[in-house]
């Protein structure tokens, strides 16, 4: 009984765990692909300049 608990308790803790972590990791993805949109149009400008 008490072991049970302790292993839904446990698997919680590991979910709220990893959430953040790939919650982070799609907004940094993201913030890569701006990133590279932005750094692609600079260069793109500068060739045209």
């Amino acid at each position: 009984m008490f072991f049970s608990i302790f292993l839904h308790l446990s698997s919680i803790q590991f979910l709220f765990g990893m959430c953040p972590t790939l919650f982070i990791l799609l907004i940094l993805q993201k913030f890569i692909k701006l990133f590279e949109k932005f750094n692609f149009m600079i260069i793109y400008t500068k060739i045209i300049l």
